[in-house]
Parts: C-alpha cells; structure tokens; sequence
C-alpha cells in the first residue's frame, strides 16, 4: 500500500492561522448585476467603510474574491463574491450586517441556481469556529494567492486589544510591532 501525502496547502496553512482569531461572522457577499475584480474590490472596501461609520467603531474582516463555481447564495459563481470572516472591537450583528450589503449591493434579481425564487445578495452567519470557515474562506489563494484582509491588527493578542479608541489602538499597534 503506497501512502500519500496531501500537497502542501496554503489555504490551509492560512486558514489554521485565521483560526487562532476571535471571529464573529462568517459571510459569502454576492452582487446581483455584472462587476468586475476591481469593482467589486472597491465596493466591498466602501460597504466595510460604511459598517465602520454606522456602528461608530472597527471592522476586522479577512478572506478572499472568488469568481468560479456557484456562491453560497445559489447565484452564478462566475460573478466576483467575497467570503469573508469578520469580527470588530463591538458586536456585529449577523442580521444587520446581511441587511447592509443587501442595502449596498443589492438584492439578486435573478432565480437561484436550483431553480428557486430570487436569492439575498448576502448569507452571513455567526462564526462556528472549528467547522473549516477559515480555510474556506481563503481555498483560492491555492489557486491565485490572493486574499484579502482589513484591520487584523485589532484582533491580535496582548495590548492590541479590541474596545480601544482609534487613538489608543495606533498607540498599542506601535508599542505591538516595536515600532
């Protein structure tokens, strides 16, 4: 009997790693119309601007654009979609945060990849951590190594804490990276 390993993965690497962070959410974002890469990149960093400003604090997301396959949402996976973990130095609420980007982006006009009726542009949850979200998140950087990530410095360990105003968290941030 010949064994063999599984290939050296960096999603996986990666996804252990994203494991070890406090998250709270864990979302697949989707447009309903037509976007390009840069687009959609630009819309996601607009919509986690636009959380920031509505919930008066930080939003920490990591994860990656997919345009293969079919999204989590039952739309065609040939469109840009995120899956993304987020988290934040407040609670986010899964249900507000769905109703953001529908506001944002939109809500699928079309029907479901199974034939049903038409799909929310958004399917977030609470993280379950343990379940695989983290690698899956980040299963294209095996593909394109490309992956996404925003303030992850307000999840590290130690001083650089959660909860902290902007101020004080640039201040624990120098002391952290020994700047």
């Amino acid at each position: 009997m010949v064994v063999t390993q599984r290939p050296h993965s960096a999603a996986r690497e990666l996804g252990t790693y994203l494991e070890t962070m406090p998250w709270q959410l864990f979302a697949t974002l989707t447009f309903p119309y037509e976007i390009s890469r840069t687009g959609a990149d630009a819309s996601l960093h607009r919509f986690v601007d636009t959380l920031e400003r509505k919930t008066r604090g930080n939003i920490a997301f990591a994860g990656a654009m997919e345009t293969r396959h079919f999204s989590g949402c039952g739309m065609s996976g040939g469109r840009p979609h995120f899956h993304l973990l987020m988290s934040a130095d407040h609670t986010l609420d899964a249900g507000f945060v769905k109703k953001a980007w529908t506001a944002h982006a939109g809500r699928g006009q079309n029907k479901s990849a199974i034939g049903g009726p038409a799909q929310d542009s958004a399917d977030v949850r609470l993280y379950e951590p343990g379940k695989g979200g983290a690698e899956y998140c980040v299963k294209v950087i095996d593909d394109t190594g490309d992956w996404i990530q925003w303030n992850l410095e307000i999840m590290s360990p130690g001083d650089c804490k959660p909860g902290r105003s902007a101020r004080r968290q640039r201040r624990s941030r120098s002391r952290c990276s020994g700047q």
